[in-house]
């Protein structure tokens, strides 16, 4: 598949335009990126903390260690969790 050289101008203008505007504004997008991670995070940790805490009660162990690592895993409704 060859491209013409009308084509070629014609893609080079809007890619062009694509790179000046990501260039300009490449800082804002980080930081937006770097809030929304942040947020995410925030609300993502204590979630998961809280599953495994209550996934580890209904399994009936207070904490997955090496000697309980298998009672863990054989309660269906731990692993489900």
């Amino acid at each position: 598949m060859s491209f013409s050289y009308t084509t070629t101008l014609a893609l080079r203008r809007p890619l062009a335009v694509a790179y000046c505007l990501t260039a300009r504004h490449i800082a804002w997008v980080t930081l937006l990126a770097a809030i929304l991670q942040c947020a995410i995070a925030l609300v993502a940790v204590p979630s998961l903390a809280g599953l495994f805490s209550v996934s580890t009660r209904a399994a009936g162990v207070s904490a997955v260690t090496t000697t309980d690592v298998a009672q863990f895993l054989s309660s269906p409704l731990g692993v489900a969790l």
